[in-house]
């Protein structure tokens, strides 16, 4: 399962404090990425066009093939 309002409400949180379009935006996900909430922020960062960074333990890193279906799906900038 995902969360995508929780998504959402972050994107809609960052425009409360950064003066710049989702497409000149990085959204740094810190610790356990792979979750159901990073997923869903990276998704979401994908669709608006916003960069996204994990930044995690190495056994923790997102799933492969869920960064690649972002990056297809979508065309978003995931690292």
């Amino acid at each position: 399962l995902h969360h995508p309002t929780q998504a959402l409400a972050d994107f809609m949180t960052a425009t409360e404090y950064i003066d710049k379009p989702f497409h000149e935006m990085k959204i740094v996900f810190v610790g356990d990425a792979a979750n159901n909430v990073a997923y869903s922020l990276m998704i979401t960062a994908a669709k608006l066009g916003a960069k996204f960074v994990a930044l995690c333990p190495p056994t923790r890193r997102p799933e492969m093939d869920i960064v690649r279906m972002v990056r297809e799906a979508y065309g978003g900038t995931v690292e």
